[in-house]
């Protein structure tokens, strides 16, 4: 019977079977026997006697040569190779024996379905709850902004009027606005017309209606009638910017803002209206808006503010279709934005730019006109405006304070009026249809004027009167001459104010010499 025994060893993860072929004399049982000793055991005659030594010195030639092999084939991933059953009885291998398979290393990802790697979102602010949360989407909503409430009339009216002044001379009032203060505070400076602050001493400014400073012209530009004034030493002073020339166009609204000269304890007021024209002023070098609102009397050098409360214009003057007691209502011009800001500058720095003489007035190169229908003369003074469209009704004023003088004709008997006394027996004054609560207060027949013709003098008849007009008070003084059949009427026309207030004494003389300076033909 074939004994087997095993050595095991251990060596780089390779077993080694080492099977020994022993003959026995006898069976060898199953039963529990004591330990043989080896070295007692006699091998049989026929075979050949293996000694321990050799035994162990084959195990142990084995064991290295199994080693040797491990450690050769240790770079290399290992292999097992069977042993065949036949080489594990001891006899010879099969003639052909079978090619062991090399394994193919075949890649894990063909082996797998390819992933679309999803792409990473944006990352977001999100606030930090202090538990993190691993492949989430912090979706947040949008922050929601305000829209700013757009400004109420109501409310940029009462952010501008501050910077609206008052500004009164000698010989008139007028308005300016405030477009820039110094860094320190205490300085302003004030863009207004030339025409309020020309010739006029001393200029008083009155801001926010309550506190009057002394005002100092800086520079001028009489041809285009602006003018920069300074004041110093206020308190709280308010600017306003200049409005985009592209911002402001036909048909947009506008307001017109300043102070009507008798109600020096009252704040600024406006007119609505809208921009009815865009022209160039070629005489005046300018741009001009022209408007449909009211640039009442005080309102000359204040502002033309856009919907925004900027500056798009300054109030120059107003041309009425009709002229009648003043020119109130009508059609405004206000120098526009387009030039402002640049002419702004070059005042600011103390530019002076004076109006060329005016070309003489053909009808009046003396100062004096004479009617081509009826034959009498009046003084006009430097700057007055005149109007004879009507033929019957000749009509002079003065462009900045209101104040119109008329004169008028009519036919009548000589036999029955020879002169203004007869007259006066059956006629009288009589107001215009749209003047209110009129009122005669004075009168007087001794008055005179030398005629034209020759140098007799005609006797007149003076009255003094009271009305309302535009919701104003206004004052008349008519004169009636009657000689060689023709009444002539002579009225002067003015607010109250012109004639009562210090402000306007020279204005005063000047309505006086011209109106009495009518001579009959």
């Amino acid at each position: 019977m074939t004994h087997l025994r095993k050595f095991v060893a251990q060596g780089a993860g390779i077993v080694a079977i080492l099977a020994i072929s022993c003959a026995g004399a006898g069976v060898v049982s199953d039963e529990v026997r004591a330990p043989i000793d080896p070295a007692t055991v006699v091998a049989p005659p026929s075979s050949p006697q293996v000694s321990r030594v050799d035994i162990e010195a084959t195990v142990t030639a084995a064991i290295e040569a199994t080693q040797s092999a491990g450690a050769e084939t240790s770079a290399s991933a290992p292999t097992a190779v069977p042993i065949s059953a036949k080489s594990a009885q001891g006899l010879d291998p099969d003639p052909t024996p079978e090619p062991l398979q090399e394994p193919i290393a075949i890649p894990l990802a063909s082996l797998l379905p390819t992933a679309t790697p999803a792409p990473l979102p944006t990352p977001t602010a999100s606030p930090t709850t202090g538990y993190p949360i691993e492949n989430s989407i912090v979706v947040t909503s949008p922050s929601v902004i305000a829209t700013p409430t757009p400004e109420s009339r109501t409310e940029m009216l009462a952010r501008v009027k501050e910077a609206v002044v008052r500004i009164s001379t000698d010989i008139g009032v007028g308005s300016g606005v405030i477009v820039e203060v110094d860094e320190s505070g205490d300085t302003a400076y004030v863009l207004t017309n030339y025409q309020v602050v020309d010739d006029g001493s001393p200029i008083n400014v009155v801001v926010g209606s309550s506190e009057t400073l002394q005002g100092s012209i800086v520079g001028f530009d009489a041809l285009r009638d602006l003018a920069v004034v300074q004041i110093c030493c206020g308190t709280d002073f308010s600017s306003l910017a200049f409005a985009d020339p592209e911002a402001v166009r036909l048909t947009d609204n506008i307001l017109s803002l300043g102070y009507l000269p008798e109600n020096l304890s009252d704040s600024a007021l406006l007119a609505d209206g809208i921009v009815t024209g865009l022209i160039y002023d070629a005489d005046l070098d300018r741009r001009e808006f022209q408007v449909d609102a009211a640039i009442e009397p005080g309102f000359s050098g204040g502002p033309l503010l856009s919907d925004a409360g900027e500056i798009a214009g300054i109030n120059s003057y107003v041309v009425l279709p009709v002229p009648g007691p003043g020119p109130v209502g009508g059609t405004g011009f206000a120098v526009s934005t387009d030039d402002l800001e640049d002419q702004y500058r070059s005042l600011r720095s103390g530019q002076t730019v004076t109006a060329p003489a005016p070309s003489a007035d053909p009808r009046f190169p003396s100062g004096i006109y004479t009617s081509p229908n009826g034959g009498w003369q009046i003084n006009v003074p430097d700057g007055w405006r005149l109007d004879e469209s009507t033929g019957s009704m000749v009509d002079i004023w003065d462009g900045s304070n209101q104040a119109t003088i008329r004169v008028s004709l009519i036919a009548v008997d000589p036999i029955l009026y020879p002169d203004a006394l007869f007259f006066r027996e059956e006629w009288t004054v009589s107001p215009a249809p749209d003047w209110s609560d009129y009122k005669i207060v004075s009168e007087s027949i001794d008055i005179f004027r030398t005629k034209v013709s020759s140098s007799k003098t005609a006797r007149g008849h003076e009255f003094q009167a009271t009305f309302k007009y535009d919701d104003q008070e206004w004052l008349e003084t008519t004169h009636w001459f009657v000689t060689d059949g023709t009444r002539y009427s002579v009225s002067l026309l003015a607010p109250s104010y012109v004639r009562q207030l210090t402000e306007f004494s020279a204005f005063d003389v000047d309505l006086r010499i011209a109106f009495t300076s009518f001579r009959p033909l």
